[in-house]
């Protein structure tokens, strides 16, 4: 089709997709490639309809971290 670019919900079909018929060891070793991120289970709760998640992380060194924070990823301004 030209001119036509997927919207987030066409990736990420197409990505489920994609993912479903990978094999199992390709699948774990890209969810090893997640920088920062812990476990690999699908979520418990489901997010409403039509919900989107669009928050994001500014990591600035100015503010003091939490003394028993293990997450510590590297500044990250706007």
């Amino acid at each position: 089709m030209v001119g036509f670019e997927p919207g987030r919900r066409e990736v990420l079909v197409g990505a489920a997709a994609l993912a479903a018929g990978a094999a199992p060891a390709a699948r774990a070793q890209q969810r090893q490639a997640v920088r920062w991120s812990v476990g690999d289970e699908p979520p418990r709760t489901r997010a409403p309809a039509n919900a989107a998640d669009c928050h994001f992380h500014i990591y600035d060194d100015s503010f003091p971290v939490a003394a028993n924070a293990t997450l510590r990823p590297p500044e990250a301004g706007v």
